[in-house]
C-alpha cells in the first residue's frame, strides 16, 4: 500500500464533504441534548434536596404538635384535679384553664402551619414533575431524530462503500492489462500511486484503505491474463 500523502489529507469535495459536515453537526447536535439532560438531572437533585428540607421541616412541626400535645393533656388532667378541689382554689382554676385554652390556640395554629407546608410541598413537588417529565419526552423525541439521521448517513456511506468496490474492481483489472501491454509505461513509469484506483481512492479520501483488487494482488495472486501468458 502506498504512503499517506499530504493529497490523501485534502478535504473532500462534492457529496461526500457535504456529508462529513452534517454527520459532524449531527455529533455536535448529540453533545449538547448531552449537556441538557446533564443540566435536568441537577435541577432534580436540586428539587429532591429542596423536598428533604420540606420533609424535615414538616418533621420538626409534628414534634412540636407532640409536644404540646403532651403538655394540653398535662394541662386538662390538672384541670380534672383542679375541678375536685374547694371553691376556694376557684382563681388558681381559672388560671388553668386560660393556659388550657392557650395550650389549644396554639396546637390549632402548630396543625394549620404543618398542613399548610404540606400542602405546598406537595404542589411543588408536583409541578416540577410535571415540567421535568415533559422536558425530558422532548429531548428523547428529538434524539430519537438525530439516531435516525445519522442512520441514514451511515446507510449512505455503505452504498457509497459498495460502489467505490464495484469500480475498484474494474479499475485493477483495467490496469493490470493495461500494465502488462505496456509493460509498466502506460502511466510514465510513476508506479502505483498513478494507477486510475489509486486516483479514484485519493479523490475519495481512501487511500489507506485496502480493496479487494488490491488484497489479491499484494497476496502474490495472478490475474487472469497473466495466468494465460
Amino acid at each position: 500500500m502506498s504512503s499517506v500523502t499530504k493529497a490523501d489529507k485534502a478535504p473532500l469535495s462534492g457529496p461526500l464533504q457535504a456529508q462529513r459536515e452534517e454527520f459532524r453537526g449531527v455529533n455536535e447536535d448529540l453533545n449538547s441534548l448531552g449537556g441538557g439532560i446533564v443540566g435536568i438531572l441537577q435541577s432534580h437533585q436540586i428539587l429532591t434536596s429542596q423536598v428533604r428540607e420540606l420533609t424535615d421541616t414538616v418533621k420538626e412541626l409534628q414534634g412540636r404538635v407532640t409536644d404540646l400535645t403532651g403538655q394540653l393533656k398535662e394541662v386538662e388532667e390538672t384541670c380534672q384535679e383542679k375541678e375536685s378541689l374547694n371553691e376556694a382554689l376557684g382563681s388558681e382554676l381559672s388560671t388553668t384553664q386560660e393556659a388550657y385554652t392557650r395550650a389549644q390556640s396554639e396546637v390549632r395554629n402548630a396543625l394549620d402551619e404543618v398542613s399548610a407546608s404540606k400542602r405546598a410541598a406537595e404542589a411543588k413537588i408536583r409541578t416540577e414533575q410535571l415540567a421535568s417529565s415533559g422536558t425530558i419526552r422532548a429531548l428523547q423525541e428529538e434524539v430519537k431524530e438525530l439516531r435516525e439521521k445519522t442512520s441514514a448517513v451511515q446507510e449512505e456511506k455503505e452504498t457509497m462503500k459498495v460502489l467505490l468496490q464495484e469500480a475498484s474492481d474494474s479499475a485493477y483489472k483495467a490496469y493490470e492489462d493495461g500494465k502488462r501491454a505496456a509493460e509498466g509505461t502506460l502511466f510514465g513509469g510513476r508506479g502505483e500511486d498513478a494507477t486510475p484506483l489509486a486516483l479514484l481512492k485519493k479523490e475519495l479520501g481512501l487511500a489507506d484503505v485496502p480493496l479487494q483488487g488490491e488484497n489479491r494482488r499484494r497476496q502474490g495472486d495472478r490475474s487472469p491474463l497473466e495466468v494465460s501468458q
